[in-house]
């Protein structure tokens, strides 16, 4: 096995009596077999006897030492898989607290719990369940560390504990998920289960068993609820834990329909793209906008995203027209989702149209995460446009231009605003001038939001702006009706 065996404690009595008697009846023989004419023969019965009886207790006592070690590693052992059990597993968490708590390094647990068991059991039987548990430990040993203790916590739940580098413990969740739902064959039948991963970080002066246990569930239960197969622990998951009463994603998703806002060219004034907006339909308010039905949506962060993104390549399909492109806002956890580079690809290719028409539109916070420049440079390697939203709305912006390559800039609209006012704000313009020449040195896209006027959008243009969109240039408009055209204000 791949999982460090912890040292087991031990009951048996004393053996230094034993072990004495016997030396003493031993020297008492040798001496007499040396010594004849000093030892009578009567004398040497006594130590020989001695011996015989210390003999019989020594060898019932390690009887009794190897059978207490055996009952100790079975009781912490599980039966079908040969793996560690739940209690051998929290002894584990309980001795990594105790360890030295000076160490730099940190601690790593994750749960795991397979999805679609129970479904196994139904349809194939408990046998084929049985078997398939023993696969599935087989294969998350042969991708975990060697140093990695993997325990069996019951049902079809997995416990992993690990200690070292925390970048390394973010590499291994979504191996063990592929691990999991790889399809495995089982008496000629192949057989799918899907895995939720759930990972708790801590530092090894900070940690504590129940802790990272309870984060880790968290954890895991908000991969399955969004279906993302791995999340890794953040504080606010506390504040939104998914619970039995979260709305099913299927149940809601009939109601949800998909408005684009027109993004236009400004010379020549041509329509170049749509920004894709979420809305749900209610029967007696009518169409809804995000601020009334999200809450619904917590928890579904991810399906959410694979349906816009669905949704908007199939417009593109329809439309026909390869030179248009949509721009899709997406969210840091979905961004850096393990998954979401293959569910994109097989999504825009089932869609047939282009990586090269899709624009994601992410906000200056969620650029905040260590991942995030790895993650925009794979989509970007891929063809995929990437646009921060809200340019200028954060005290940092200029500082993503050197950190993130990106193709455009949206210009928050409280930078816009000023410029619709008569006289124009003189102190905006030369803010949103200097910003729209260094995207320019820097070969960056701008599109100004947020334009309610004429005069914006003259003094933009001015200003050498290429894109624009707001109400002024077009509300956001269904699906259908998008499609058709969009009539512009001054032609």
């Amino acid at each position: 096995m791949h999982h460090p065996q912890l040292q087991l404690p031990t009951r048996e009595r004393s053996t230094i009596p034993l072990v004495l008697a016997i030396l003493a009846s031993l020297s008492l023989l040798v001496a007499a077999a040396l010594f004849p004419q000093t030892f009578p023969r009567l004398a040497i019965w006594p130590a020989a006897a001695t011996l015989l009886a210390a003999l019989g207790r020594l060898s019932l006592a390690v009887r009794d030492a190897r059978k207490l070690v055996t009952e100790e590693v079975l009781a912490r052992t599980d039966e079908l898989t040969g793996l560690a059990n739940r209690r051998k597993f929290v002894a584990a968490l309980e001795e990594m607290r105790k360890s030295n708590t000076s160490r730099t390094d940190s601690v790593g647990v994750f749960i795991i719990d397979l999805d679609g068991f129970k479904d196994v059991n139904d349809t194939f039987g408990h046998e084929t369940g049985d078997q398939l548990l023993k696969l599935l430990a087989h294969r998350l040993l042969d991708v975990l560390p060697r140093d990695a203790l993997l325990a069996r916590l019951g049902g079809d739940e997995f416990g992993v504990l690990l200690s070292g580098d925390e970048r390394v413990f973010r590499l291994i969740g979504p191996e063990i998920h592929r691990a999991s739902a790889a399809p495995m064959t089982i008496n000629h039948e192949a057989v799918v289960v899907g895995a939720s991963v759930g990972l708790a970080i801590a530092a090894r002066g900070t940690f504590t068993p129940s802790d990272s246990l309870r984060r880790a569930d968290i954890a895991m239960y908000h991969a399955k609820a969004v279906r993302s197969g791995y999340v890794e622990w953040q504080p606010d998951l506390d504040r939104r834990a998914p619970t039995k009463e979260t709305n099913d994603f299927e149940s809601l998703q009939g109601n949800l329909i998909l408005y684009f806002q027109p993004i236009y060219q400004l010379s020549p004034r041509t329509l170049a793209a749509g920004e894709a907006l979420i809305r749900m339909r209610d029967e007696i308010e009518g169409v809804l906008l995000p601020a009334n039905f999200l809450k619904e949506l917590s928890g579904h962060e991810y399906q959410l995203a694979l349906y816009v993104l669905k949704e908007g390549c199939q417009y593109l399909r329809a439309w026909a027209n390869t030179a248009f492109s949509i721009h899709i806002n997406i969210e840091g956890q979905v961004l850096t989702n393990p998954l979401f580079i293959e569910d994109l690809q097989k999504i825009v290719r089932g869609a047939g149209v282009s990586l090269q028409q899709i624009t994601f539109e992410i906000t200056e916070k969620e650029l905040l995460g260590k991942e995030s420049v790895a993650h925009i440079n794979e989509l970007r390697a891929l063809g995929i446009r990437i646009a921060i939203d809200d340019f200028g709305s954060g005290y940092s912006a200029l500082s993503y231009l050197q950190k993130f390559q990106v193709d455009w800039i949206k210009l928050d609209q409280s930078l816009i605003a000023p410029l619709s006012v008569d006289p124009v704000d003189t102190r905006a313009l030369e803010v949103v001038r200097a910003t729209v020449e260094l995207a320019a040195r820097l070969e960056i896209h701008v599109v100004a939001e947020g334009v309610e006027s004429e005069r914006a959008l003259t003094a933009l243009n001015d200003l050498g702006v290429t894109h624009a969109q707001g109400f002024y240039l077009g509300p956001p408009v269904d699906a259908e009706q998008f499609g058709r055209s969009v009539v512009l204000p001054y032609s």
